[in-house]
């Protein structure tokens, strides 16, 4: 778990460092395209979690259910 952790802050410390450089470059449409790249990116993300979160919900709710019931 700490191993993607490490690689995920790395991930992300690398996309900020990129995204500071596009964003110092006088190129304003290029910062637009980062830009809206990151929000699809995020849309998705977000979007890709929520039905996982469900997904586990209902595996974990499914478990509980054929457990026993203790008195």
């Amino acid at each position: 778990m700490t191993a993607l952790y490490v690689r995920t802050r790395l991930w992300w410390e690398k996309a900020v460092s990129r995204f500071a450089e596009v964003w110092s470059d006088e190129q304003g449409a290029t910062v637009a395209e980062y830009a809206l790249i990151l929000v699809l990116i995020a849309v998705a993300l977000i979007t890709v979690l929520g039905e996982l979160g469900r997904a586990l919900e209902d595996r974990i709710r499914n478990v509980i259910e054929e457990l026993p019931a203790t008195p």
